[in-house]
Protein backbone atom coordinates (compact mmCIF):
# COMPACT_ATOMS: atom_id res chain seq x y z
CA UNK A 1 0.00 0.00 0.00
CA UNK A 2 1.24 3.43 -0.90
CA UNK A 3 -0.91 5.21 1.35
CA UNK A 4 0.08 6.00 4.93
CA UNK A 5 0.00 8.41 7.84
CA UNK A 6 2.95 11.64 8.18
CA UNK A 7 3.30 13.03 11.59
CA UNK A 8 5.16 15.91 12.36
CA UNK A 9 4.76 19.42 13.30
CA UNK A 10 3.92 22.53 10.96
CA UNK A 11 6.44 25.77 11.98
CA UNK A 12 5.30 29.52 11.38
CA UNK A 13 8.15 32.22 11.59
CA UNK A 14 7.16 35.58 10.66
CA UNK A 15 10.37 38.18 10.91
CA UNK A 16 8.56 41.70 9.79
CA UNK A 17 7.66 43.91 10.95
CA UNK A 18 7.78 41.90 13.81
CA UNK A 19 8.63 38.73 14.65
CA UNK A 20 6.05 35.91 15.67
CA UNK A 21 6.44 31.92 16.05
CA UNK A 22 4.67 28.93 16.78
CA UNK A 23 4.87 25.55 16.00
CA UNK A 24 2.47 22.65 16.78
CA UNK A 25 2.33 19.06 16.14
CA UNK A 26 -0.02 17.23 13.94
CA UNK A 27 -0.81 13.87 11.40
CA UNK A 28 -1.74 14.29 8.33
CA UNK A 29 -3.18 11.47 5.65
CA UNK A 30 -1.29 10.66 2.33
CA UNK A 31 -3.98 8.63 0.51
CA UNK A 32 -3.93 7.27 -3.04
CA UNK A 33 -7.10 7.59 -4.65
CA UNK A 34 -7.51 4.47 -5.70
CA UNK A 35 -6.66 2.79 -2.07
CA UNK A 36 -9.22 4.61 -0.42
CA UNK A 37 -11.80 1.50 0.04
CA UNK A 38 -8.88 -0.11 1.44
CA UNK A 39 -7.81 2.45 3.87
CA UNK A 40 -11.00 2.71 5.10
CA UNK A 41 -11.89 -0.52 5.95
CA UNK A 42 -8.86 -1.00 7.81
CA UNK A 43 -11.01 1.06 11.55
CA UNK A 44 -14.42 1.30 11.95
CA UNK A 45 -13.39 4.31 13.77
CA UNK A 46 -12.23 5.68 10.28
CA UNK A 47 -15.53 5.58 7.15
CA UNK A 48 -15.78 6.51 3.75
CA UNK A 49 -18.88 8.51 2.29
CA UNK A 50 -20.13 7.99 6.22
CA UNK A 51 -20.09 9.92 8.94
CA UNK A 52 -17.42 8.85 11.94
CA UNK A 53 -14.77 10.07 14.07
CA UNK A 54 -12.85 10.42 10.93
CA UNK A 55 -14.13 10.65 7.37
CA UNK A 56 -13.31 11.09 3.73
CA UNK A 57 -16.03 13.66 1.84
CA UNK A 58 -15.16 13.43 -1.73
CA UNK A 59 -17.63 16.78 -1.43
CA UNK A 60 -14.62 18.61 0.39
CA UNK A 61 -12.10 18.06 -2.18
CA UNK A 62 -11.44 19.82 -5.78
CA UNK A 63 -13.24 19.90 -8.23
CA UNK A 64 -17.27 18.66 -9.65
CA UNK A 65 -18.28 16.50 -6.91
CA UNK A 66 -20.34 14.38 -8.73
CA UNK A 67 -17.36 13.24 -10.80
CA UNK A 68 -14.34 11.36 -9.41
CA UNK A 69 -11.86 13.08 -7.62
CA UNK A 70 -8.76 11.42 -9.63
CA UNK A 71 -10.53 12.50 -12.50
CA UNK A 72 -10.91 16.55 -11.96
CA UNK A 73 -7.67 16.82 -10.42
CA UNK A 74 -6.33 15.41 -14.10
CA UNK A 75 -8.72 17.52 -16.15
CA UNK A 76 -7.30 20.49 -13.57
CA UNK A 77 -3.74 19.57 -13.98
CA UNK A 78 -4.05 19.01 -18.04
CA UNK A 79 -5.92 22.22 -18.13
CA UNK A 80 -3.12 24.03 -16.65
CA UNK A 81 0.24 22.26 -17.63
CA UNK A 82 -1.15 20.79 -21.64
CA UNK A 83 -0.30 17.53 -20.20
CA UNK A 84 -2.34 14.79 -18.79
CA UNK A 85 -1.30 12.77 -15.69
CA UNK A 86 -2.06 8.99 -15.77
CA UNK A 87 -0.93 7.38 -12.56
CA UNK A 88 -1.79 7.38 -9.27
CA UNK A 89 -2.73 10.62 -7.54
CA UNK A 90 -2.11 10.59 -3.86
CA UNK A 91 -3.71 13.44 -1.60
CA UNK A 92 -2.16 14.73 1.79
CA UNK A 93 -4.83 16.44 3.70
CA UNK A 94 -6.58 16.85 7.19
CA UNK A 95 -9.50 14.74 6.81
CA UNK A 96 -13.20 15.38 8.08
CA UNK A 97 -13.15 15.06 11.62
CA UNK A 98 -16.76 14.56 14.20
CA UNK A 99 -18.19 15.59 10.70
CA UNK A 100 -16.12 18.96 10.13
CA UNK A 101 -13.53 19.50 7.91
CA UNK A 102 -11.06 22.51 7.14
CA UNK A 103 -7.98 22.46 4.75
CA UNK A 104 -5.91 25.70 4.70
CA UNK A 105 -4.01 23.42 1.83
CA UNK A 106 -4.32 20.18 0.17
CA UNK A 107 -1.55 18.78 -1.99
CA UNK A 108 -2.38 15.97 -4.38
CA UNK A 109 0.93 14.32 -5.74
CA UNK A 110 0.41 13.37 -9.69
CA UNK A 111 2.52 10.67 -10.42
CA UNK A 112 3.75 8.86 -13.20
CA UNK A 113 2.51 5.04 -14.28
CA UNK A 114 5.34 4.00 -12.64
CA UNK A 115 3.73 5.25 -9.06
CA UNK A 116 7.09 6.82 -8.15
CA UNK A 117 8.25 9.62 -10.60
CA UNK A 118 6.44 13.22 -9.48
CA UNK A 119 4.54 13.90 -12.47
CA UNK A 120 2.63 16.95 -11.50
CA UNK A 121 1.79 18.51 -7.90
CA UNK A 122 -1.10 20.78 -7.32
CA UNK A 123 -1.81 22.76 -4.19
CA UNK A 124 -5.79 23.45 -3.39
CA UNK A 125 -5.69 26.27 -0.79
CA UNK A 126 -8.58 27.34 0.99
CA UNK A 127 -9.15 30.82 3.13
CA UNK A 128 -10.92 31.19 6.29
CA UNK A 129 -13.96 32.68 6.80
CA UNK A 130 -14.34 32.96 3.10
CA UNK A 131 -14.60 29.69 2.22
CA UNK A 132 -12.80 30.66 -1.25
CA UNK A 133 -10.01 27.86 -3.00
CA UNK A 134 -7.84 28.30 -5.48
CA UNK A 135 -5.44 26.21 -6.90
CA UNK A 136 -1.98 25.82 -8.03
CA UNK A 137 -0.39 23.41 -10.38
CA UNK A 138 3.56 22.50 -10.64
CA UNK A 139 4.75 20.66 -13.61
CA UNK A 140 6.78 17.47 -12.22
CA UNK A 141 9.48 17.52 -15.03
CA UNK A 142 10.79 20.50 -12.52
CA UNK A 143 11.64 18.07 -10.12
CA UNK A 144 15.93 18.55 -9.41
CA UNK A 145 17.18 15.96 -6.51
CA UNK A 146 13.83 14.72 -5.44
CA UNK A 147 12.52 18.27 -5.01
CA UNK A 148 10.60 21.13 -6.85
CA UNK A 149 11.55 24.61 -5.79
CA UNK A 150 9.29 27.06 -7.44
CA UNK A 151 8.91 30.59 -7.12
CA UNK A 152 6.03 32.58 -8.10
CA UNK A 153 3.77 35.80 -7.27
CA UNK A 154 0.73 35.45 -4.89
CA UNK A 155 -2.43 35.30 -6.34
CA UNK A 156 -4.91 34.87 -3.69
CA UNK A 157 -6.01 36.38 -0.36
CA UNK A 158 -5.27 33.80 2.39
CA UNK A 159 -4.29 35.75 5.51
CA UNK A 160 -5.53 39.28 5.94
CA UNK A 161 -1.96 40.30 7.47
CA UNK A 162 -0.66 40.18 4.50
CA UNK A 163 -0.69 42.16 1.29
CA UNK A 164 -1.12 40.77 -1.88
CA UNK A 165 1.77 42.11 -3.50
CA UNK A 166 4.06 39.55 -2.19
CA UNK A 167 6.23 36.58 -3.81
CA UNK A 168 6.55 33.06 -2.39
CA UNK A 169 9.76 30.25 -2.63
CA UNK A 170 7.81 27.21 -2.59
CA UNK A 171 9.99 23.78 -1.55
CA UNK A 172 8.50 20.22 -2.12
CA UNK A 173 10.37 17.14 -1.54
CA UNK A 174 9.26 14.01 -3.03
CA UNK A 175 7.39 12.02 -0.06
CA UNK A 176 9.67 9.14 1.07
CA UNK A 177 10.52 7.71 4.90
CA UNK A 178 10.13 11.44 5.90
CA UNK A 179 7.97 14.23 4.10
CA UNK A 180 8.88 18.12 4.11
CA UNK A 181 7.38 21.31 2.72
CA UNK A 182 9.34 24.56 2.94
CA UNK A 183 7.11 27.89 2.14
CA UNK A 184 8.95 31.46 2.23
CA UNK A 185 7.24 34.81 1.39
CA UNK A 186 9.12 37.57 -0.02
CA UNK A 187 8.25 41.21 0.01
CA UNK A 188 10.83 43.80 -1.96
CA UNK A 189 13.00 40.72 -1.88
CA UNK A 190 13.10 40.24 1.97
CA UNK A 191 11.71 37.06 3.30
CA UNK A 192 9.32 38.08 5.74
CA UNK A 193 7.44 34.78 6.81
CA UNK A 194 8.49 31.03 6.90
CA UNK A 195 6.13 28.13 6.97
CA UNK A 196 7.30 24.87 6.72
CA UNK A 197 5.87 20.84 7.27
CA UNK A 198 8.42 18.39 8.39
CA UNK A 199 7.02 15.09 9.32
CA UNK A 200 7.53 11.54 9.43
CA UNK A 201 5.99 8.39 7.54
CA UNK A 202 3.79 6.15 9.56
CA UNK A 203 2.38 2.82 8.17
CA UNK A 204 -1.35 2.26 7.43
CA UNK A 205 -2.56 -0.55 9.85
CA UNK A 206 -6.05 -0.68 12.09
CA UNK A 207 -3.74 0.03 15.14
CA UNK A 208 -1.98 3.38 13.64
CA UNK A 209 -5.26 4.14 11.96
CA UNK A 210 -6.91 4.21 15.87
CA UNK A 211 -3.87 5.44 17.76
CA UNK A 212 -3.98 8.88 15.17
CA UNK A 213 -7.22 9.19 16.32
CA UNK A 214 -6.72 8.96 20.09
CA UNK A 215 -3.63 10.85 19.77
CA UNK A 216 -4.85 13.70 17.69
CA UNK A 217 -9.12 13.47 18.14
CA UNK A 218 -9.48 17.14 17.46
CA UNK A 219 -7.26 17.69 14.80
CA UNK A 220 -9.64 19.78 12.59
CA UNK A 221 -10.54 21.83 15.39
CA UNK A 222 -7.09 22.26 16.33
CA UNK A 223 -6.56 24.02 13.44
CA UNK A 224 -9.14 26.13 13.11
CA UNK A 225 -8.65 27.59 16.51
CA UNK A 226 -5.45 27.87 15.99
CA UNK A 227 -5.67 29.99 12.75
CA UNK A 228 -7.93 32.52 15.17
CA UNK A 229 -5.77 32.86 18.07
CA UNK A 230 -2.92 33.33 16.13
CA UNK A 231 -4.25 36.17 14.42
CA UNK A 232 -5.48 37.36 17.57
CA UNK A 233 -2.07 37.47 18.65
CA UNK A 234 -0.95 39.20 15.57
CA UNK A 235 -3.72 42.07 15.88
CA UNK A 236 -2.88 42.74 19.97
CA UNK A 237 0.76 42.96 18.00
CA UNK A 238 -0.34 45.91 15.87
CA UNK A 239 0.67 43.80 12.64
CA UNK A 240 -0.68 45.84 9.64
CA UNK A 241 -4.39 44.76 8.85
CA UNK A 242 -5.14 43.98 4.80
CA UNK A 243 -8.27 43.86 3.67
CA UNK A 244 -9.63 41.14 1.04
CA UNK A 245 -9.35 42.56 -2.47
CA UNK A 246 -13.08 41.61 -3.34
CA UNK A 247 -14.66 41.71 0.13
CA UNK A 248 -18.39 40.28 -1.83
CA UNK A 249 -16.58 37.47 -1.98
CA UNK A 250 -18.71 34.76 -0.75
CA UNK A 251 -18.97 31.95 -3.38
CA UNK A 252 -15.36 29.46 -3.96
CA UNK A 253 -13.65 29.80 -6.91
CA UNK A 254 -11.81 26.46 -7.63
CA UNK A 255 -14.25 25.70 -10.37
CA UNK A 256 -13.32 29.46 -12.13
CA UNK A 257 -10.36 27.88 -14.73
CA UNK A 258 -9.52 31.55 -15.54
CA UNK A 259 -8.61 32.30 -11.84
CA UNK A 260 -6.78 28.89 -11.09
CA UNK A 261 -3.01 29.06 -11.12
CA UNK A 262 -0.27 26.97 -12.94
CA UNK A 263 3.53 27.07 -12.36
Amino acid sequence: MKSCLYEGEVLHNRYSPKEHNFKYKLFLSYIDLDELDEVFSKSKFWSLEKLNFISFRRRDYHGDNSKPLKEEVFNTVEDKIGRRPNGPVRLLTNLRFFGYCFNSVSFYYCYKEDGETLDALMAEIENTPWGERYCYVFDGEEVNDKSLKIKLDKKFHISPFFPMDIKYIWEFFVPSNSLRIHMTSLDKGSAVFYAGLQLKRVNISSRSLNRMLFKHPLMTFKMIFGIYFQALRLWMKRIPFFDHPNPDSRKSIISDKNKEGVL
